[in-house]
């Protein structure tokens, strides 16, 4: 069992209490909202392309805020929010730019007026919600708060990209992998099909060439041992990421560049 811990019931009370004490437990070390590091960097990459410094931008989820002070440098002001005071405690603590700020609050209803972002980052937000509506209301919350034409920039992990990746386990005779009890998985098709009329889809990038070696050669590799996610072949494989697109849809996440209709 990994550092999820007990299996619970997903509700809105348990995901956060999860993360609540996952902050607690992390502190500022980057891996504390999401464990391998080398992704979270290959992923903050490539958002980082769709960011220009006219921005004022908002990380909806924002953790410890590792990712959004990698953001701000890129733009012109940046806020973090997340519903753990405990993450935004320290993000605040680890802040080092003036355009820079952390906020508490739940992205169900965020307290932000219309259309006052050019930029949306959501990274694996919509999973820690409780149900689909969650989800759903979310969504309509970060169009709320974009600007007409401004991106949303969201990473999610899906249901499709898990079965893909786990057919590629079994081909190599490896089990399936480990699903969190805190996760709700998007559905590629209802996703898409319900932004609709809001959101242009500009770009779909997953991350075949990364995941296939860290999730698929890398366990083969060091087996029977656990793979680690710090490892130097999970550091190759980001570098490989960057310059090939082999094996894209070996990938249970998926960045989507949404513009605002």
């Amino acid at each position: 069992m990994t550092y999820q811990g007990k299996p619970k019931n997903r509700t809105f009370e348990n995901v956060k209490g999860f993360w609540d004490a996952t902050a607690h437990k992390f502190g500022k070390d980057p891996s504390g909202v999401i464990r391998d590091i080398h992704f979270r960097n290959l992923e903050i990459t490539e958002t980082i392309k769709y960011l220009s410094n006219d921005d004022d931008a908002i990380d909806v989820g924002c953790g410890n805020g590792y990712g959004t002070s990698k953001f701000a440098s890129f733009v012109k002001t940046i806020i973090g929010v997340d519903y753990s005071k405990t993450f935004v405690d320290i993000a605040n603590g680890l802040s080092r730019f003036q355009n820079t700020s952390f906020a508490v609050a739940d992205a169900r209803n965020l307290p932000f007026t219309d259309n006052k972002f050019n930029k949306v980052i959501a990274q694996r937000l919509l999973i820690n919600l409780p149900g689909k509506e969650d989800q759903f209301r979310v969504l309509d919350e970060l169009h709320r708060i974009l600007k007409p034409n401004g991106f949303l920039i969201s990473t999610e992990v899906t249901r499709q990209g898990h079965a893909k990746i786990d057919e590629y386990r079994r081909k190599a005779g490896l089990l399936p992998l480990e699903k969190y009890w805190h996760n709700l998985y998007i559905d590629e098709d209802e996703f898409f099909e319900y932004i609709k009329g809001k959101f242009e889809v500009l770009k779909v990038r997953r991350f075949g060439m990364y995941h296939f070696v860290s999730k698929i050669l890398h366990p083969l590799i060091v087996f029977p041992n656990e793979p680690k996610f710090d490892a130097r072949i999970n550091e190759v494989a980001r570098k490989l990421a960057n310059r090939f697109n082999e094996f894209e849809d070996c990938s249970h996440q998926l960045l989507a560049v949404l513009k605002k209709l």
